[in-house]
């Protein structure tokens, strides 16, 4: 469901968000549980510091959400 409105990031952000970008990694990890059992989960990372941990399933649901967000851009002429 394509957006009518997207989010624009202002230009004197722009060299801040590609170093963030570059810098954002994912990894497999464990998530404790309070019960002292633990759930597998996937961990972003930036510049090597964790910084959020997802459940397996709101990674996929995030992941889906990044690929749709991705098909939605506009595709530059003759590449595909």
């Amino acid at each position: 469901m394509p957006q009518d409105n997207p989010f624009r990031a202002r230009p004197e952000w722009y060299v801040h968000n590609k170093k963030q970008a570059a810098s954002t990694s994912a990894r497999f990890g464990l998530m404790d549980k309070p019960d002292d059992t633990a759930e597998p989960a996937v961990v972003l990372f930036q510049r090597r510091q964790p910084f959020l941990v997802l459940s397996i399933e709101d990674a996929y649901r995030l992941s889906n959400e990044l690929i749709d967000a991705c098909e939605q851009a506009p595709t530059p002429e003759g590449t595909n």
